[in-house]
């Protein structure tokens, strides 16, 4: 079985959230974590990249409605293009991936979204304080 998936823990630059006494503040939540799964060899769409946010979530249409007034931690998943280094991930800079494992062919994406969005997502004014990392 050649050109099995590999998962990557990716991380994502936030702008003035990642520099300065903000990077010392936050610790590990200073950048936006995710995992990333892609072939070895990828083509164009070939990859998936899944993370939790609990930030604006725009309605697809000109009026540009937040659905989540709320800020509720929200899984999301999107396929994506081969990424690189310094690709933008949802809008965000990815500046590193660390290869955390492979996935076998015989295992869909089906399975992967199921056992990912199975993850409990963190919970607002949690104490201690949750995040994309926790």
């Amino acid at each position: 079985m050649r050109n099995k998936r590999r998962v990557f823990l990716s991380i994502q630059h936030r702008n003035s959230l990642s520099v300065g006494e903000n990077r010392q503040r936050l610790g590990y939540a200073a950048y936006h974590w995710g995992i990333l799964i892609c072939p070895k060899r990828s083509k164009a769409s070939s990859c998936y990249f899944f993370d939790v946010s609990d930030g604006v979530l725009l309605e697809d249409s000109p009026n540009r409605v937040n659905l989540n007034p709320e800020f509720n931690w929200l899984f999301r998943e999107k396929q994506i293009s081969v990424p690189t280094t310094s690709a933008r991930l949802l809008g965000m800079v990815m500046i590193g991936k660390v290869m955390i494992g492979k996935v076998p062919n015989e295992v869909t994406w089906e399975q992967i979204r199921g056992l990912l969005a199975a993850v409990q997502v963190p919970k607002n004014n949690a104490v201690p304080e949750q995040n994309c990392v926790s």
